[in-house]
Formats: structure tokens, sequence, C-alpha cells
């Protein structure tokens, strides 16, 4: 069985810059997301428990598959916010050793998920479907980021937020030095 096929976007045009108006990409998913998160005040360690996305992906063809799209970029989006640190010198060159001790999101990390379908068809999309990885791929992060900084008072901006990290914010709140 052989089978071709085509899409192209129709009604799409570029934004106004200056007054944020215009045709953005109809197949574009959108997506809200909160997350609740635990910390440690003693070791700064962080557990991510809930993530509570609600998502336009327009009309899902493949509900659970939609599903496992926003839950995957949420994990993904929990490594860079907790745990990926590629250190680099100077000259731009790796000072991991290896990727035996990169640190990544594992299945055991993931949080408990509710997730709300927002059924808004495309019109360009195929069936009326949008993308749905995409954008939780966006939101996952500063989500887990807020989270954090609502649970400890303290917002922390250089990722990976780290237990070390966290443990110093902590302190220099406590010292007055918070910035």
């Amino acid at each position: 069985v052989i089978g071709r096929g085509y899409w192209a976007a129709t009604d799409i045009g570029i934004p106004d810059l200056k007054t944020g108006r215009g045709k953005f990409a109809e197949g574009w998913g959108t997506v809200a997301q909160v997350a609740e998160v635990e910390v440690d005040r003693e070791t700064g360690k962080v557990k991510v428990l809930r993530a509570m996305t609600a998502h336009d992906s327009g009309q899902p063809i493949n509900p659970i598959m939609v599903e496992g799209q926003v839950e995957g970029a949420t994990i993904a989006q929990m490594g860079q916010a907790l745990f990926e640190e590629c250190l680099v010198d100077e000259k731009g060159r790796s000072l991991n050793p290896s990727f035996l001790g990169y640190k990544m999101s594992r299945a055991l990390d993931a949080p408990d998920f509710t997730n709300y379908h927002i059924i808004a068809p495309s019109l360009n999309g195929p069936f009326g479907a949008k993308g749905a990885g995409e954008a939780a791929s966006m939101t996952s992060l500063p989500a887990i980021a807020n989270a954090i900084s609502n649970a400890i008072g303290v917002r922390i901006t250089d990722l990976p937020i780290t237990p070390e990290k966290i443990l110093k914010a902590l302190k220099e709140k406590k010292e007055g030095n918070e910035d």
C-alpha cells in the first residue's frame, strides 16, 4: 500500500509585534499548566507532586496520545528545571565528563497528572487537530519554577534549580541578603 499526503496551513499571517495582534498559526495548540511541588527545606530537594494541564490541542484524534505528548513534555521540562546541566568552559567545550553523570528525569520522577482537554477544532489541522506536545514544552518549566518560588518565598532564575541553589537562597533570605 502506498499513500501520499500534503497539508499546508492557510490563512496564517505574521503578527504585528508592536500591537501583539494578527493571525497566528491556527494549527498551534495552547496550554496552561500549574505544578504542585514539595520542597524539603533541610536538604533543598524538590519533588514535583502534581501537574495540572489544560490544553487546547484542537480536536484530539487520539486523546490518550495527546495526553502522552503533554505528559512527556512535562517530564522533559522537569528535567531541565531540576536536573539537567551542561557545564561548558569559556571556549564552549563540555565540562561534563560523560553522560553517566548527566541527571535527567526518570519515570519514577513523574508527578501525578491531571489533563483537561479544551476542544476547539482547528480549521487548518487534519480532522481539526492541533499540536499537543509543543505547547506543553514551553509551560512546564515555568510552572515548576513558580511553584518552587511560591513554596520557599524566593525566586531562583538560574537553571537547573538544584538543592544547593535552594539552600543558598533560603540562607540568604534568612540573613536578609535576598536580591
